[in-house]
């Protein structure tokens, strides 16, 4: 039996990428030049994973269809 590794204080799991989503985030950057990847962390601090996905089709990555 695996045990369970315990929850840390103030974490929150808003959604996840299958490695090949993850793979797509890590090869694109913005029209600016920043990575996607950074960009992501800041639309995820408002604690709502519909805008981070929102965030990627804006930016060419549309995952919707593939929750």
């Amino acid at each position: 039996m695996t045990k369970k590794k315990p929850e840390k204080q103030g974490q929150v799991k808003l959604g996840t990428f299958t490695r090949e989503q993850w793979s797509q985030v890590l090869a694109k950057e913005d029209e600016t030049g920043i990575p996607l990847r950074g960009m992501i962390l800041e639309v995820a601090r408002e604690g709502d994973w519909s805008k981070v996905l929102d965030y990627l089709k804006s930016q060419g990555l549309d995952f919707t269809n593939e929750e």
